[in-house]
């Protein structure tokens, strides 16, 4: 989303910024984030990143060292927030 939509400021989450002791491995991709021009979020694993304007959603799911359920929860968040989106 970040590579098509840097240029609309839509803005994304991929967890957390810094990896904190090796709990988000992945923390660099938001730089990378913010070098396309979009707006990174910083959100726990079991939370969802809802941009109306951009009708965006996404989530942190594997983005962090965690258990399947915690995965799964973050998963079910962004699928209420695509719903969310279907309502407007």
């Amino acid at each position: 989303a970040a590579a098509v939509l840097g240029k609309n400021k839509v803005s994304v989450t991929v967890g957390h910024d810094t990896e904190e002791g090796g709990k988000w491995p992945y923390a660099g991709a938001a730089g990378a984030i913010s070098q396309l021009g979009a707006t990174h979020v910083v959100k726990d694993v079991g939370e969802a990143h809802v941009d109306s304007g951009n009708r965006v959603v996404t989530s942190p799911a594997y983005m962090c060292n965690t258990s399947v359920d915690q995965v799964f929860s973050s998963v079910g968040k962004m699928v209420e927030g695509v719903f969310g989106l279907l309502k407007k």
